[in-house]
């Protein structure tokens, strides 16, 4: 008779409970992934945003319980698509968030989504740089930004597309904004 996906699953984690590297504590897991998290963002390689984190969670299910449970694995990340975005943002918690935007010329539907989702979150925001282009500027204005973002501490912003917005957010309040930067224009950021 064949066995069943589930008595696999099973059978393999059984298994893997067994090996070394699984009974590590979550305190020391947390170490080793905010180590390999400061790698790849060393070497940047955060153009592959989600999938470094990806391979993390599908080692174990005990890695994958505790870098689900690490806020500082998903509090900082390129804005990419919507799902990744709201996943990371969900598991992020309070930890304020550590934002890229990398938008070029051609913006899509998702690329608007995403950074929707950010700018409406934007108290929870310690360090965002944004590429600002013509549909960027429009969502910047009709989104519905909050009134304050009581964590932003760094504004680095870039322009593109021959647009140019400033103040970037002129009806927000940023009362710890020490740091504000303008990128050099470019048209193919």
């Amino acid at each position: 008779p064949s066995t069943r996906p589930a008595e696999i699953r099973e059978l393999h984690f059984q298994h893997n409970s067994t090996l070394a590297i699984n009974r590590l504590s979550s305190e020391l897991l947390y170490r080793i992934f905010a180590a390999y998290a400061d790698s790849v963002r060393e070497h940047n390689q955060e153009r592959r945003e989600f999938g470094w984190r990806v391979t993390l969670l599908h080692v174990c299910r005990w890695w994958r319980q505790v870098a689900m449970s690490f806020p500082l694995l998903w509090n900082r990340f390129v804005v990419t698509n919507p799902e990744f975005v709201a996943f990371a943002m969900s598991l992020a918690g309070d930890t304020p968030l550590v934002v890229e935007s990398k938008i070029g010329r051609f913006v899509r539907k998702c690329d608007l989504d995403s950074h929707e989702m950010i700018f409406t979150q934007l108290h929870r925001v310690r360090q965002a740089t944004l590429r600002i282009n013509p549909a960027i500027a429009t969502l910047l204005q009709d989104c519905g930004l909050p009134s304050e973002a009581p964590s932003l501490e760094c504004l680095v912003v870039g322009v593109t597309g021959g647009v140019l917005i400033i103040p970037v957010f002129p009806s927000v309040s940023l009362p710890r904004l020490s740091e504000a930067r303008i990128l050099p224009m470019s048209t193919d950021l």
